[in-house]
């Protein structure tokens, strides 16, 4: 069980965050659609990019133990043992995301704050 550095950790980030963001982007247009022609109260994008960012890492790392970024590094999320982490895990490592100083303790740890809350990993496939 080899751990990707933080390198791969950044293309990773950078993938899955223009995934979410570029949906969340869909999204907020239909939001304002219907805010505007048919009075709806809708979300702010903000609320809607959260609500996407735990959602879409909630489905992949919960359902195939990779998302499309770490699968673009040939990267997956694995639990101390070596196993695909269960679904506290995940949702714990979702979750923490939001924080937005998640990634301070990396020039320390060379982890993130949401792998050490989950107690997790990113390994080489």
């Amino acid at each position: 069980m080899r751990v990707v550095g933080v390198g791969t950790r950044i293309i990773d980030f950078l993938i899955d965050t223009t995934i979410i963001f570029l949906l969340s982007y869909a999204l907020n247009r239909v939001n304002d659609f219907y805010q505007y022609y048919w009075s709806f109260k809708g979300f702010s994008g903000i609320t809607i990019f959260c609500v996407l960012l735990v959602v879409y890492y909630i489905i992949s790392e919960g359902l195939f133990g990779t998302t499309l970024g770490k699968k673009a590094s040939m990267s997956k999320v694995v639990d101390k043992d070596g196993k695909r982490p269960n679904f506290l895990q995940v949702i714990v490592r979702s979750v923490v995301r939001l924080f937005p100083l998640d990634f301070i303790l990396i020039p320390f740890t060379d982890r993130t704050l949401h792998d050490i809350a989950s107690k997790t990993f990113i390994v080489e496939k």
